[in-house]
């Protein structure tokens, strides 16, 4: 048992490696891709301001670094619980989140309620109607 659970932790750190992977660069893939220019694009700047504000922010964020260091500094932030800054709630996105953790749980509850009471009477069911 103990060989069970120590494998299904072993298991855990590729998958949790996989899921973040794919996670970055999904979100680098996406329409308008992790960059500075979304951040300045629609501002009615002279081209010199545009181009030393999305310097800036390519600086500040990081993303003038290489691929692979982007996502190392995006992964390092994790355990910290830095998940950056939301520039559309305009607050750190941890906060955002742990704003809304208790309708979240709430949520989780009422289905998991919801669920035992329409599972247990289908199991009751379906255990005394076998093979009907």
């Amino acid at each position: 048992m103990i060989t069970y659970i120590l494998r299904r932790l072993l298991l855990m750190v590729p998958t949790l490696l996989g899921i973040t992977v794919v996670v970055f660069v999904v979100m680098a893939a996406a329409p308008g891709g992790i960059s500075a220019l979304s951040l300045v694009e629609g501002q009615n700047l002279e081209p010199q301001a545009k181009k030393a504000l999305e310097d800036y922010y390519n600086r500040l964020y990081g993303l003038d670094q290489p691929v692979w260091k982007q996502y190392l500094m995006w992964v390092a932030g994790f355990p910290r619980l830095d998940f950056g800054y939301s520039l559309e709630w305009n607050a750190p996105v941890w906060d955002v989140v742990a704003s809304k953790f208790a309708y979240t749980i709430f949520l989780g509850f009422m289905a998991l309620v919801f669920m035992v009471i329409v599972s247990i009477p289908i199991g009751i069911y379906s255990a005394t109607h076998q093979y009907s």
